[in-house]
Formats: structure tokens, C-alpha cells, sequence
């Protein structure tokens, strides 16, 4: 029996210089390491199938790993998690699943140069400012797109 693994993901590196002790710990698990031309580990190929020692092997090599590096996996029943490394430590997290909320918004651009803001977000979290009429900029870094600017001065955002 066993628990099923595959690798999804990783961003590893190992200096060139501990690449001998730290390759024999990860073949050790299956893993393959992928050698840059200066002979440092750069990435991980995954050959096994069965989840076994690899949280204890992690934890040995983590003082030769670049803080940052991480190893993603997923198991048989649809888990995902990561080995993280940092500071000379490996720690298995698990990611947090968080629903996008649906939001719209629509300004309404009144002929007195005046705006109305109508959204199904309370008014604390709606960030937009109306500069002039036919023109709205909005806040960087969200993901409003405009989609539609009508005759009658409204612009619609979703």
C-alpha cells in the first residue's frame, strides 16, 4: 500500500558546492536533480510514485537550500502542499482556498460633472475616483476591467 504523490512544482536550488551530499539525500526519495552549467542544483524531477521518508529527508537537506526554494505535490486524493524553505528550515504547508468574490460596479456620470456609485460592495470597500466626465481612473493594482461605456455617460465595471 501507500499513498500516491506527484510532483507538481518547484523552485529549488542547491550551491554547487554541497551538490553531492544534498543529490544522494534526494535520489535517496527519487528525486532527480537538474544541474545548471556551474554544477548547482537549479530544479527536481520526481521518478517515485509513494510518499515515504521525504518530509525527514527535506528537513536534512534544508541548511544546503536557497532560502525560498519549495518543492509543490499533490497526493492521491487531490491534496496539495509544499515543502518551504527557509532560513535552513523545511516546513510542509498547506494552501488556503479562497472563492473570488463577484463584484459590479457601475458609475453613473451626471450632467452636472457629479458621479453615482452603485455596487454590491459596501461603500468601505469601493476605491474608485471620478476624475472628469467620460474619464474614471481607477486604483492600481485591481481587477476592474471596463467593459462597456454607454451613450448615457455610465460605465459599467465587473
Amino acid at each position: 500500500m501507500g499513498y500516491y504523490v506527484s510532483l507538481r512544482d518547484n523552485n529549488f536550488f542547491v550551491n554547487a558546492e554541497h551538490v553531492a551530499q544534498v543529490s544522494e539525500e534526494l535520489e535517496s526519495e527519487s528525486y532527480g536533480p537538474e544541474l545548471d552549467d556551474a554544477g548547482n542544483i537549479i530544479s527536481l524531477e520526481f521518478d517515485g510514485e509513494k510518499l515515504s521518508g521525504m518530509d525527514d529527508m527535506f528537513k536534512r537537506i534544508a541548511p544546503y537550500v536557497r532560502s525560498g526554494s519549495y518543492v509543490e505535490m499533490s497526493g492521491e486524493d487531490d491534496s496539495i502542499w509544499r515543502w518551504v524553505f527557509n532560513n535552513g528550515e523545511c516546513l510542509e504547508v498547506y494552501p488556503t482556498l479562497l472563492w473570488a468574490k463577484q463584484v459590479h460596479i457601475v458609475i453613473q456620470l451626471c450632467d452636472d460633472g457629479t458621479s453615482r456609485i452603485h455596487s454590491n460592495l459596501p461603500p468601505d470597500e469601493v476605491c474608485i475616483e471620478v476624475q472628469a466626465t467620460n474619464r474614471v481612473a481607477l486604483p492600481q493594482n485591481t481587477d476592474y476591467h471596463i467593459l462597456s461605456y454607454t451613450e448615457k455617460k455610465e460605465a459599467q465595471l465587473l
